[in-house]
């Protein structure tokens, strides 16, 4: 596969996201996944800070997960890399069933942890319909290319090509489908899609540069929202200074982590109406904290403002 494929599905996500407010269903399993865990913490602890996002050493990782009865694991890396936390039943109750994973910041492996986590949450699915509807999303990605909907500057030749190209994996994806070993066999048939998957360190690297052995939770998000807003928003963060201990999460934050596109200045209101019904159980703190959201994010939005505090 070409990087221009990768563009070609990004540009697909994007425009489905726009259109639909959707994603493709399996990744929207694992969306929805991280997505829970963070809406159950923050609103139990009614505050976007009741959750950490980041630690200032892998010993303070541990101890937090300690104090909170949080399995620790490795996730297909070396500990010194990766790890993932599952909440216990008998811990923390906003942390209960939750599971996150935390990466060292300078770890140049961080996405490989979020790809083996989606294997992972693959086990617990019908690897035939994943593969069905694989073979699906192919089809209509090549639609939409054929069509002129996405990649418009892209040259006719190219074009072509690609769209040969998606239609044949849609094909494959469909053969794969038809029994469980060709879906096991042929899982990397998966893989041009699992490229719109974005594995996003929550607190940005250049944060935290100023501590070195600085560890951070990993999410999965879109990949066009990470790319385009998201890092908007992290070009104007502040750096942390030097701390022991534990880097809450934000509000500001949280709403790059939910966003399923870039917004403008037209729909950030709306966009931030759909991120702040979410949180069905907010109490006052939590309200609170949401209000604050659209004041800070408008201002990016409209190029006011060019900084950024947690």
């Amino acid at each position: 596969m070409t990087p221009s494929i990768r563009q070609t599905l990004v540009e697909y996500m994007e425009l489905v996201a726009i259109g639909k407010e959707a994603r493709w269903d399996h990744h929207s399993y694992c969306y929805l996944n991280f997505q829970m865990s963070v809406k159950n913490a923050v609103e139990i602890g009614d505050s976007f800070k009741s959750l950490p996002a980041a630690f200032s050493s892998k010993a303070e990782l541990l101890r937090w997960a300690s104090v909170n009865h949080q399995t620790v694991d490795t996730i297909g890396l070396p500990a010194d890399h990766a790890v993932i936390t599952h909440g216990d039943f008998n811990g923390a109750f906003g942390l209960q069933g939750a599971s996150f994973i935390w990466v060292r910041a300078t770890s140049p492996r961080y996405r490989e942890a979020v790809l083996v986590w989606l294997q992972q949450l693959r086990s617990d699915r019908d690897l035939r319909l994943v593969q069905k509807r694989a073979a699906e999303v192919y089809q209509q990605v090549a639609s939409s290319l054929e069509n002129g909907l996405i990649r418009k500057r892209m040259k006719p030749v190219l074009r072509a090509a690609q769209v040969k190209e998606l239609n044949i994996l849609s094909r494959r994806c469909l053969m794969a489908s038809s029994t469980a070993q060709k879906a096991q066999r042929d899982i990397r048939l998966l893989e041009a899609l699992d490229t719109t998957l974005d594995a996003d360190h929550v607190i940005n690297k250049k944060s935290l540069t100023n501590m070195p052995d600085a560890w951070v939770m990993l999410a999965p998000v879109i990949a066009s929202s990470n790319r385009g807003f998201g890092r908007v928003v992290e070009k104007y963060a502040t750096r942390f200074a030097p701390l022991v201990g534990e880097i809450g999460l934000d509000a500001v934050t949280a709403f790059k982590l939910f966003a399923s596109t870039i917004p403008t200045r037209a729909t950030l209101a709306q966009h931030m109406d759909r991120f702040a019904r979410q949180f069905i159980a907010k109490q006052r703190g939590l309200d609170l904290e949401l209000q604050s959201v659209s004041k800070a994010l408008g201002s990016f939005v409209i190029k006011t403002s060019k900084s950024f505090k947690r």
